[in-house]
């Protein structure tokens, strides 16, 4: 009796079509639960969250990819595609008539916390001095399985639900996210943050390389005392910013740890 080469190929694959389907529906079912627990973290017991205006992707247009992480891709916003309403005078005259939300830092970093404004102003300055001014985060589509995918959602919903917040100067902010009309896990979620333009590594490297370019050269540098003091005064500023950008660094994770969260 001849069999059919076909047929186990095909039954096998759809075995492991429903054995991933099961596996991937368990890992979901647990998002819930997880973001509830998440909800009575200390954090959420002494800061203030807030609202953010929601978006769509047909909203975005997408640049150059910043970053990828285990399951998340960072690109920058070119622009947002929105219907602005109002102008900025109207929005001038709205921020200046309401009282300033509690968690605004600033009059510059006002307009992020009015929700009545906020989407407006962002299409607006959407780019600052011709770069990119807000990124976009969300899930990989390839190179992770859709198990990894679903833990993925998971953890997206948690870094947002903590991006609520979550209030430092040198904390990166969000600044909205995907209207999922409830569904937290969401498989196209995503979030709008501040663009970073630099990481600590990147500005390690730019101090090393400032630091070759202003040693002083050969002999005739070393006892030149106008190069010597030229170096010493740079060097003195150098350390400067570094001692600056450790105390920023220390004083993020003060905070974090104030509310028993840690980075990793």
């Amino acid at each position: 009796m001849c069999s059919n080469p076909s047929v186990t190929p095909n039954k096998s694959a759809v075995v492991d079509a429903k054995t991933t389907a099961a596996a991937v529906e368990k890992i979901l079912a647990t998002g819930p639960q997880i973001l509830e627990e998440v909800g009575q973290a200390p954090i959420f017991q002494k800061e203030q969250t807030r609202e953010f205006p929601s978006f769509t992707r047909q909203e975005l247009e997408f640049g150059k990819v910043l970053g990828v992480g285990a399951f998340g891709v960072v690109r920058e916003v070119l622009n947002i595609h929105h219907s602005a309403q109002g102008s900025d005078d109207d929005e001038a005259d709205s921020q200046s008539e309401q009282p300033q939300h509690p968690l605004a830092g600033n009059r510059v970093d006002a307009h992020h916390y009015d929700i009545s404004i906020a989407k407006n102003r962002m299409v607006k300055q959407c780019m600052r001095h011709g770069e990119a001014r807000y990124a976009v985060k969300y899930l990989k589509t390839q190179e992770i399985d859709a198990q990894e995918r679903a833990r993925g959602r998971i953890d997206l919903a948690i870094e947002v639900q903590y991006l609520h917040a979550l209030n430092h100067p040198n904390i990166v902010k969000m600044r909205g996210y995907f209207d999922t009309s409830g569904d937290r896990l969401h498989p196209d979620n995503f979030f709008l943050m501040d663009r970073l333009y630099g990481t600590l590594e990147d500005r390690i490297d730019e101090w090393k390389t400032c630091l070759k370019e202003h040693a002083p050269k050969g002999l005739c540098g070393l006892l030149s005392k106008s190069k010597r003091a030229h170096h010493d005064e740079f060097s003195k500023n150098l350390l400067q910013e570094r001692l600056v950008g450790a105390y920023d660094i220390a004083s993020a994770f003060r905070y974090m740890h104030s509310h028993k969260l840690i980075y990793r």
